[in-house]
């Protein structure tokens, strides 16, 4: 059944129960309501609360940039979990305001900001932070979209959002059945300010786990300055997640981390020789991945430089190109599941070539990787006794 859409102020209610339409805006059979925040109060008449209280399938959630104004965001002071976004196709945009959810009061050890359990919605320009749990996260459900073009938007991030001293800023899981998957995460600043420098880093910056799979984290989100890892991907079952054209750096651990068999611990890259200069780089690889090759000053991924798919061995190479920035270069390989790989070794000075066998100059051939199952004769195995 169509329902006629219009755009409403969820401050028009006058019994803080209901939002009236605004006569002044023509409806729309197509599109859904537009809901617009008029408070930065945590609940009542024209709040986000209820907004979301109030939330059907096909809604875009705005703020007034009167109340909300681009230049000197406004923080939302959050006391209780939000209302779960489960209406589907809904729309969340802060893109032209300022707009802080600020989770320093909430009540519970596992609050988190924004909770997506329904399909193909969109969270854009926000600033959430100071969460226990994740600022936004993304349980078993498809196509949603957390983020998007920085230079599209009055606000300070555009369209992406700024996630900053949560436990994870962005979280991807499942609900104990089905994992998030197709999801895109991009344009955001996870763990930085505006600049992308200055660190307000969240303990995690994005965590993948419990089977999430198929989701894309990238590109163009700035992931640094957290406590711990960059992304982190957890689970056996956690499978096939692109972590692509992002800048990672300057975290407190690795800048991709696979734990506990998250990716089957897809093995990084080896670059075997470089030159800066001449922006030349060879290396070896799982066969058919895709390789990206990045500059930076530690051992992350401060600047995408290039991309290049290794051959059926699994070799790769890089020699049509302008010079790499440095100072040091380091890789990541995605598998054709689009699984990731953590980061390679760095290189360190302008020109390097790494010896695999000294003394030996016969043609180099990558050892095949096999689980121990698939092994003719395999007698090696593990026995726990009492």
């Amino acid at each position: 059944v169509a329902t006629p859409s219009a755009t409403v102020r969820a401050s028009a209610s006058t019994d803080g129960a209901t939002v009236t339409p605004d006569p002044a805006v023509t409806s729309d059979t197509q599109a859904g309501r537009t809901v617009v925040v008029t408070s930065a109060a945590d609940s009542g008449p024209g709040t986000l609360r209820r907004a979301l209280e109030d939330q059907r399938p096909h809604d875009t959630i705005t703020f007034d940039p009167t109340v909300f104004p681009p230049d000197g965001p406004v923080r939302i002071k959050i006391a209780t979990e939000l209302p779960h976004i489960q209406a589907g196709n809904m729309t969340i945009d802060g893109s032209d305001s300022g707009v802080v959810l600020d989770g320093r009061d909430v009540a519970g050890d596992w609050t988190i900001g924004l909770m997506v359990v329904s399909d193909a919605n969109a969270i854009r320009g926000l600033q959430v932070s100071r969460f226990p749990g994740p600022g936004i996260a993304v349980s078993a459900s498809v196509d949603n979209i957390i983020g998007g073009d920085r230079s599209v938007g009055a606000g300070p991030f555009g369209q992406g959002n700024l996630v900053t001293r949560n436990y994870a800023g962005i979280g991807l899981w499942s609900d104990g059945v089905i994992g998030a998957s197709r999801n895109d995460i991009t344009g955001n600043l996870v763990g930085a300010d505006g600049s992308g420098r200055k660190g307000h880093g969240n303990h995690i910056g994005v965590m993948v786990v419990e089977g999430a799979h198929h989701n894309t984290i990238g590109p163009g989100n700035v992931i640094t300055r957290n406590e711990y890892a960059g992304v982190r991907i957890d689970d056996l079952a956690t499978m096939g997640n692109a972590v692509t054209r992002n800048r990672i750096h300057h975290n407190g651990g690795p800048g991709v981390a696979l734990h506990r068999g998250g990716h089957a611990g897809m093995v990084a890259p080896t670059i075997l020789s470089f030159d800066l200069g001449a922006g030349t780089l060879t290396g070896a690889t799982c066969p058919g991945c895709t390789v990206e090759v990045y500059s930076g000053r530690d051992d992350e991924g401060e600047s995408y430089e290039d991309s290049v798919m290794a051959d059926a061995e699994g070799w790769f190479s890089i020699d049509d190109r302008p010079s790499f920035a440095g100072p040091h270069l380091t890789a990541t390989a995605t598998d054709p599941n689009r699984g990731t790989s953590e980061f390679s070794l760095r290189t360190t000075g302008t020109v390097g070539q790494r010896s695999i066998q000294r003394g030996n100059d016969q043609l180099a051939t990558q050892l095949e990787q096999r689980p121990s199952s698939e092994l003719a004769d395999n007698r090696m195995g593990a026995q726990f006794d009492s």
